[in-house]
């Protein structure tokens, strides 16, 4: 550091002393050098630096500088600048408005040339007259402007790259500018230009990405709402497709320059998925055009790019926005299939198969479909012999057995003559561990199709389901998936030999070790079910059994437990000669009985074997259903406990599917079981459930039962459990006519409990309120609201109160995800916060957690003024006390939750909304929560590293030196020998934490170069054994799951 010292202050003091010119360009190209070797210990000269830069960079317009020194200089300033985004981005940070405006000026810089007006060429002409005068290229190597807007062009690509929360700015200040730049003359240039507007469009649309994965709302809304960035960008559509036909896509660029027009594809292709399905009529037709140039030049990298960016189009616009367009697409792409090239040959056959299913999709806004028959020959004639040849490229070899199983699928019907070739070759293609999986695809795609396969059918079943003995998942998942479309519509042409043959292999799929298969193989068996003319007599010791053991996991959820109760209902009703209700349900019971013996059950197995056993029930015709219900009945009567419960959950969940309405006395026996001082909790919880599903059904009979009793018993909670039933099942399936009616007497019941002092009742009390509040925002929001501007204070009720609605609000963000139009004003309760309660404060920090995980757009306003200083303040508080135990004591730290809940939500909001962490006021608090006593916290802290060195690497690059000291710590953390198991297991969960944050480290840009004290750091760990085992094992995981990302 002092030698750091001494050089930059001798450099600084010899460039303001005005040294000659070559020495300041030697110095200022030092300067840069050094930046790029020491990384962030730069930062604390920028003060000095950056107004030196700026004051020789100068204007573009001043004529003293026009010399080949002056643009030397400027190029070495701009170096400079490019390090500084780079290395130092927090300290370049107040700069960086005036690095990107000095940055713009100078791309445009080229004071030998002129260009003419701005606009010229971004509206009209056919783009092939002369771009520039060649006279000029002839004294090209004594202008050396192109440096200056080449290396200001790198300052501008280094602010888009790092700096995600100023996208919006960016795509309003840069934009405009890097188009109207298309006209460049310098081909180095222009193509930096092109990689400059192509990382804004990738920036914007992985900013996009990130925003909508980040919580499960923006999942479930259908129509994908624009980022303020994306808009921008969706307004400059026509601009810039305009402008690069008219300069880039010309006969003449594309022959003197083509390594332009690739540039120009792959930015149109970013543009294309950052703002797709937006291109009008007129800017396709410029771009097809040019697309079909691009198919005809021999450049095989200019092929590529113009074939993928059909291939996006093709995807992402419907068939009435192309359809005038195929008839020369069509030629073109054939043409690209008889190239050489392999990977020409293989985007050509994937453009291809989109081009089949584009043209012969339905689009009910055209007045005439398009006439496809009359391209069915020479696709399948340019197609045939990629799919026949075996000394071919893998890649060619899949996307032609894709191409023609497309073709099959959508235009089958015009190849019947050819069929028997082309599914012998498929059956062939079937064979061969190579090309296996890819036909797989292309077996579903013909299963699905309306011809005949019945030559092939019984080789092929067979084929099918020897697979499904195979090691590989992915190959059985196939295999499974192919077996299900081709019994779909052909099951009835399997003979029962086959049939016998196919069925136990399909029932060794049902296993709760793997629920998608298990899925695939029951909707395979309910195929197979619903034919009664072929059904075998072996679906019941083959299949049932392992359905029956599978509706016993707790594992058993989702698609997979929909197809499990399809599969039963239908069981009973295909034929009843067959099968018998009465040991089906016998089973079931069985199996519940067995489950619940167990020491540790989960309660969701309870629940999904009396879902399975209603579904049966339900579907027995009425006289046999009656005697069932009423033998449940008396169990849920009279009995066992276990036996009890049982019977309760199983009646809890026929209420939902059929009419009990005709057996009101045991809703009276349930409202009194509560008082039966005999009955055992969980009883009591099934009962609750069960009154809930029966009041469900008759809202009008039941729900004034149930109000008026939360006001005469002492059992709340129970009650509260019944009413929670009742609203979730009322805001889901409910006509809410009557509970509406009934809806200010539920909320005054709600809040009169919200102040009882047992959690559990709260807890329920919360949950109702939560639903309700989704289902019926208008007038519950503002109740609540209401309800806390009265419970202000310290008084113990107050607080309880106060709890318990922003307990309800976390619930509410649980769910607020699949109400598109739920949108309420959250300010109200945001700022508790702040409370002075640490329970409130606690449950205000989940609550915003929730809503930065769910439904960032509620609460994007409040968190720069009401929850970001809060949470920043809250990761350092420290309420410590020591309890007296007598032998010993205990040091206790009450604020342990709150910081914990507090980084939970600054980890939420690092992917939700990351414009609201300002990383200089972050990571101080993260490096103090490293070194924090709690192992929790400390894990926390690294989750939140991990994720700051992909969002924020800059900020980690500059705080290394203190990050190392407490990663060190918990990477060499020992055990004691006083520690066993669980204990020791805690340990080593803390040290692998510590090393995945190592490990993303390790993978920022040059830190191992510019950072010498982490690169010992690492090098300290990597000498002991353990941890360097885990390591590469943390390692080998990572890759893994980045691999299987992009897959």
């Amino acid at each position: 550091e002092p030698t750091l010292n001494f050089l930059m202050s001798h450099l600084l003091l010899n460039i303001e002393q005005g040294m000659r010119s070559d020495i300041v360009r030697a110095y200022i190209q030092a300067i840069g050098t050094i930046c790029r070797t020491v990384g962030h210990r730069m930062g604390k000269y920028l003060d000095k630096i950056v107004p030196i830069f700026l004051k020789f960079c100068g204007e573009p317009n001043n004529e003293e500088m026009f010399s080949e020194d002056a643009c030397e200089l400027r190029e070495n300033c701009f170096q400079g600048f490019e390090s500084f985004v780079l290395r130092c981005p927090r300290e370049i940070t107040p700069y960086l408005n005036c690095v990107l405006s000095i940055a713009l000026k100078f791309v445009k810089y080229d004071p030998n040339y002129n260009y003419g007006s701005d606009n010229d060429g971004a509206n009209e002409g056919d783009g092939d007259e002369e771009l520039f005068d060649e006279s000029y290229e002839e004294d090209s190597d004594d202008d050396t402007s192109w440096k200056v807007r080449r290396s200001s062009l790198k300052v501008v690509r280094s602010i888009i790259a790092t700096r995600p929360e100023l996208l919006e700015t960016l795509g309003k200040e840069c934009c405009d500018i890097l188009v109207l730049r298309f006209k460049e003359r310098e081909e180095h240039v222009r193509t930096d230009i092109l990689a400059c507007l192509t990382c804004l469009l990738e920036s914007v649309n992985a900013f996009q990405n990130r925003n909508l994965s980040s919580g499960s709302g923006q999942k479930k809304v259908s129509v994908r709402e624009d980022s303020p960035a994306v808009a921008i960008l969706r307004e400059k559509l026509d601009a810039i497709v305009r402008s690069a036909n008219f300069h880039l896509f010309t006969v003449k660029m594309m022959n003197r320059s083509p390594k332009t027009a690739i540039a120009a594809w792959k930015m149109i292709c970013s543009l294309q998925t950052t703002v797709s399905g937006d291109l009008k009529e007129e800017l396709m037709g410029f771009l097809f055009d040019a697309a079909i140039r691009s198919m005809q030049d021999r450049n095989q990298s200019l092929k590529m790019e113009s074939l993928l960016f059909l291939r996006l189009t093709l995807e992402t616009h419907t068939k009435d926005v192309v359809c005038k367009y195929f008839d020369v697409l069509v030629p073109a792409v054939l043409k690209c299939i008889d190239e050489e090239g392999y990977k020409v040959i293989a985007e050509a056959l994937r453009v291809c198969a989109v081009l089949i299913s584009s043209m012969t999709a339905t689009d009910r806004e055209m007045s005439e479909e398009y006439e496809w028959k009359k391209w069915t020959p020479q696709f399948y004639n340019i197609v045939l012999p990629r799919l026949k040849a075996h000394d071919i490229d893998q890649e060619i070899k899949e996307c032609a057995i894709c191409a023609m199983g497309m073709l099959l699928n959508r235009m089958g019907s015009e190849l019947e003559g050819c069929l028997p070739d082309v599914l012998n070759l498929f059956m062939e293609k079937l064979t061969n561990e190579i090309t296996r999986v890819a036909t797989l695809k292309a077996i579903v795609m013909v299963a699905q199709a309306d011809i005949e396969i019945a030559p092939i059918l019984p080789q092929l079943l067979k084929e099918l389901t020897l697979l499904l003995q195979q090691q590989k998942r992915t190959l059985r998942q196939a295999a499974l998936e192919a077996l299900l479309a081709a019994l779909r519509k052909n099951v009835c042409k399997v003979n029962e030999s086959l049939m016998s043959f196919i069925l136990p292999k399909i029932s060794s799929q049902i296993s709760d070790s793997d629920l998608q298969l298990s899925n695939l193989a029951l909707q395979a068996s309910l195929v197979i079910l619903v034919d009664s003319e072929s059904f075998p007599g072996q679906i019941e010791s083959d299949v049932l059994p392992r359905a029956l053991s599978l509706a016993s996991s707790p594992l058993l959820q989702g698609s997979t437990l929909v197809s499990l109760l399809n599969f039963l209902k239908t069981l009973v009703r295909v034929d009843r000669s067959i099968f018998d209700c009465q040991r089906i349900i016998s089973a079931l019971q069985e199996e519940a009985k067995r489950t619940s013996q167990k020491s540790v059950i989960a309660k969701q197995v309870s629940i999904n074997l009396a879902l399975c056993t209603a579904q049966v029930i339900a579907a027995m015709n009425d006289h046999e259903r009656k005697k069932v219900i009423e033998g449940f009945i008396k169990k849920a009567c009279g009995g066992e406990q276990s036996e009890r419960e049982r019977a309760l959950l199983v009646i809890a969940e026929l209420a939902v599917l059929v009419d009990l309405s005709q057996f009101k006395e045991f809703v009276t026996i349930l409202m009194n079981s509560f008082n039966d001082e005999k009955l055992s909790e969980e009883v009591k919880m099934a009962n609750a459930y069960a009154l809930g599903r029966l009041a469900s059904g008759n809202q009008e009979a039941y729900l004034p039962l149930v109000l008026d009793a939360l006001e005469n018993t002492k059992y709340q909670y129970m009650l509260l459990s019944a009413l929670k039933e009742i609203i979730v099942y009322e805001s889901k399936f409910g006509s809410r006519r009557y509970f509406y009616s009934s809806l200010d007497k539920i909320l005054l019941h709600l809040f009169t409990h919200c102040r009882n002092s047992e959690e559990g009742v709260r807890n329920m009390v919360a949950e109702c309120l939560g639903t309700l509040s989704i289902a019926y925002p208008e007038p519950v929001f503002p109740s609540l609201a209401s309800l806390l501007d009265q419970a202000k204070g310290s008084d113990p009720s107050n607080v309880l109160i106060r709890w318990t609605i922003v307990t309800s609000l976390k619930h509410a963000m649980a769910n607020a995800s699949s109400s598109q139009g739920f949108s309420p004003s959250l300010q109200p309760f945001v700022h508790l916060v702040s409370d002075e309660n640490l329970d409130v404060k606690r449950a205000a920090l989940l609550f915003i957690n929730a809503a930065a995980h769910h439904r960032p757009d509620l609460i994007k306003d409040l968190l720069n003024e009401c929850v970001t200083p809060v949470l920043l303040d809250t990761v350092e508080l420290r309420m410590e006390r020591v309890v007296d135990l007598g032998p010993f004591k205990h040091k206790i730290d009450d604020a342990e939750p709150l910081r914990k809940a507090a980084l939970a939500c600054i980890d939420t909001l690092l992917v939700s909304s990351p414009d609201s962490l300002n990383e200089d006021a972050l990571m101080p608090i993260i490096v103090k929560g490293l070194r924090d006593s709690k192992p929790d916290v400390q894990s926390l802290c690294h989750q939140i590293l991990i994720k700051l060195c992909t969002l924020r690497p800059g900020a980690v690059m500059n705080s290394t030196e203190a990050i190392i000291p407490p990663l060190e710590k918990a990477c060499t953390k020992n055990t004691k020998d006083s520690q066993v198991g669980d204990e020791v297991d805690r340990v080593n969960d803390l040290i692998r934490s510590a090393l995945r944050c190592v490990l993303a480290m390790s993978k920022l840009e040059d830190i191992e170069f510019s950072s010498r004290s982490f690169s010992d750091f690492k090098a300290r760990l990597m000498k002991k054994d353990k941890l360097r085992d885990m390591y590469e094992v943390i390692s080998a995981e990572n890759r893994g799951s980045s691999v299987e990302l992009t897959l």
